[in-house]
């Protein structure tokens, strides 16, 4: 396991460095226009699941967030990529105010990770994977609209990725692969 301390940000964002627990504190007012990228271990099986196991948790390290135009690209998270702990519940992952940007509408959405995540299972808590596509897309039009917050939901597919031997107390794992999907 990593000798890096975890800590809960004032949302209860699991962040890995201090630096990330502070950018992530919202500051949002229900008035404004915003968006929020959200993420979950969800119990899907990626196509390629073979194994027997779910994971406890995946650390995975957020690179950027981009709401797509053909006028220009908004960056909704370009800061220093940050590591993230996701688990079987929702955490925000990242949110901007988009008051200045009512009434726009953009093409869809990216979400961009580093391809290497580490897995904790119920034996092993260090396994390492790499997602073979690590920017999940959401491809449907997005209009920001007064006083209404966008959401993302980030679907890390974990079911079965893990290989698990119980009488060796063993395990080897497979990377999830992501899904965007609107909640708002």
């Amino acid at each position: 396991m990593r000798s890096a301390k975890w800590r809960l940000n004032s949302l209860g964002i699991l962040c890995l460095h201090a630096a990330s627990c502070s950018s992530a504190t919202s500051s949002l007012s229900s008035l404004n226009s915003a968006i929020q990228v959200i993420m979950v271990g969800a119990y899907t099986a990626p196509d390629e699941a073979a194994g027997n196991g779910d994971p406890k948790f995946i650390e995975f390290t957020l690179n950027s967030v981009v709401l797509k135009s053909d006028d220009g690209d908004l960056a909704v998270f370009d800061d220093d990529p940050t590591d993230f702990r996701i688990i079987s519940r929702e955490s925000l992952i990242a949110e901007k105010d988009l008051t200045d940007q009512e009434a726009l509408t953009y093409s869809g959405a990216e979400v961009t990770f580093a391809g290497g995540v580490t897995i904790g299972g119920r034996y092993e808590d260090d396994m390492t994977a790499t997602i073979a596509a690590p920017t999940a897309t959401y491809q449907t039009a997005i209009t920001v609209e007064k006083a209404k917050t966008i959401k993302l939901l980030v679907k890390a597919k974990w079911r079965n990725i893990i290989t698990r031997d119980d009488d060796a107390q063993t395990e080897e794992a497979t990377a999830p692969s992501l899904e965007i999907v609107r909640t708002d």
